[in-house]
């Protein structure tokens, strides 16, 4: 009987570590997913008219020094893609000097 009383605390408390490990994985690997976050400007350069531009040369410049650059296509459309969180400062430029 002891020894069977001993093997069940022996098997509960290895069973216990195992479950402990997992929760402090699960939250280790849910906790590095979140600090890797990432997000996207788009949009649609358009003139007083409304009008769209296609074109445009559209440039990013974070205040840490990355900089990113992207051409409006034939609809005026662009994306940035994949930037860090923070803040950021755009100009733009068309063809004909806007």
């Amino acid at each position: 009987m002891i020894t069977q009383e001993s093997d069940y605390r022996t098997s509960f408390r290895r069973y216990l570590a195992i479950l402990v490990a997992a929760i402090g994985l699960s939250f280790c690997i849910s906790t590095t997913s979140l600090a890797q976050a990432s997000g996207s400007i788009a949009g649609t350069v358009i003139d007083e008219q409304g009008g769209k531009i296609p074109g445009a040369d559209l440039r990013l410049r974070s205040r840490g020094g990355a900089q990113f650059s992207t051409i409006t296509d034939q609809n005026g459309s662009f994306a940035f893609k994949n930037l860090k969180p923070g803040a950021y400062l755009g100009n733009w430029d068309t063809a004909t000097g806007g």
